[in-house]
């Protein structure tokens, strides 16, 4: 990459310091208006505030990046949870654990659609998605160490298939890690795997 672009890239990264705050800020006030409301309501306001959540940043990190010109990728994935183990893949292209999901298509412009469709692809699994969990920007490609913006999109999940899934190329492997194990670095893992459970998403 160009000295040019890694300017942009370095001025993207400060400029995303505030929406990373935003974000955060944003994210709690979901949390704590979501366990204020009551009843027939709650879930009516939960998918409510969710989208609106996630549009906002979906069209902030667009904008964003579009403005500096940079390399950018967003991705959604569905975090399933049984047990205090999180349910987590390895493919070919990384040497490293993380849990299943992948980028948005051309023309899907739906988080929760791309989430759905890519469990079902990695590991023939159905997932359920319950609430969002904290969404979170790298700044470079965790394989190749490229510098780029990544957005990750995480869903807390229900999996309604258990004993169908299974690997499908170029998945290698499924297996379940020990959410405690991941804290304390037992294993290789993507680096949004380690941050949902520092931030006390992974229970």
């Amino acid at each position: 990459m160009s000295e040019e672009k890694l300017k942009q890239l370095d001025k993207l990264k400060q400029l995303d310091m505030q929406l990373v705050s935003i974000l955060e800020e944003r994210f709690e006030l979901f949390r704590q208006l979501n366990g204020k409301v009551q009843g027939n309501m709650k879930e009516e306001f939960s998918n409510k505030f969710v989208k609106q959540f996630l549009d906002f940043i979906h069209d902030e990190f667009t904008k964003k990046v579009s403005i500096h010109n940079v390399k950018s990728i967003i991705a959604s994935g569905p975090v399933i949870i049984q047990d205090g183990k999180v349910l987590v893949n390895k493919d070919l292209k990384d040497d490293f654990y993380k849990i299943p999901g992948g980028t948005i298509e051309f023309g899907e412009g739906d988080l929760e659609q791309a989430c759905v469709r890519e469990v079902k692809e990695e590991i023939n699994g159905e997932v359920e998605l319950i609430r969002p969990l904290s969404p979170m920007i790298i700044w470079k490609n965790p394989q190749t160490k490229e510098p780029m913006a990544i957005l990750l999109i995480h869903y807390l999940a229900k999996l309604k298939n258990p004993k169908e899934i299974k690997p499908i190329p170029p998945v290698q492997e499924i297996r379940w890690l020990d959410v405690k194990g991941i804290l304390e670095g037992k294993y290789d893992v993507a680096p949004n795997l380690k941050f949902l459970a520092e931030k006390g998403d992974l229970q």
